[in-house]
């Protein structure tokens, strides 16, 4: 694992490296005091990623993120502009075939929709945190057991 410096490491410190699924960051928007907000802001040792699309999904879902965290839109976007500093969005056009073909394989049987989250742990040599238990037992069975648990 390469040796990075985030903002609240301590020098000589591995990062280590996390993909967020969608369901993970929408957590952490509508229950910002809960333990989902509290990992993803206050991890030194860690490196949250996801990929681009899920800026589209925030945008989509704008309106159930607001209603499931009981509070008005300009509070949501003061979470998400909390949370944002501590998450890397990657452009999924980096992401080599290779690995959108292993996680293909992967994900086919599970859910496609999770294609590029698993691609994208594959690419990074990362763990994958997701609250999907069907995602999870499905890559399990597959082999696939790379999984960030807090």
């Amino acid at each position: 694992m390469e040796e990075k410096q985030g903002k609240n490491s301590q020098p000589g410190s591995l990062m280590e490296k996390i993909v967020i699924d969608t369901n993970i960051l929408f957590s952490a928007l509508h229950s910002p005091g809960k333990k989902t907000f509290k990992v993803l802001t206050g991890s030194p040792s860690c490196q949250f990623f996801c990929p681009n699309f899920l800026i589209a999904e925030i945008w989509e879902h704008k309106q159930e993120l607001v209603d499931k965290a009981k509070v008005d839109e300009p509070l949501v976007t003061q979470y998400l502009l909390g949370v944002l500093p501590y998450v890397h969005f990657f452009n999924e056009s980096l992401i080599s075939v290779k690995n959108f073909f292993e996680a293909f394989h992967l994900v086919k049987d599970v859910d496609e929709d999770d294609i590029a989250f698993v691609a994208l742990a594959l690419e990074l040599e990362a763990r994958l945190w997701t609250r999907d238990t069907e995602l999870k037992e499905g890559l399990l069975r597959k082999g696939f057991d790379r999984f960030f648990e807090p």
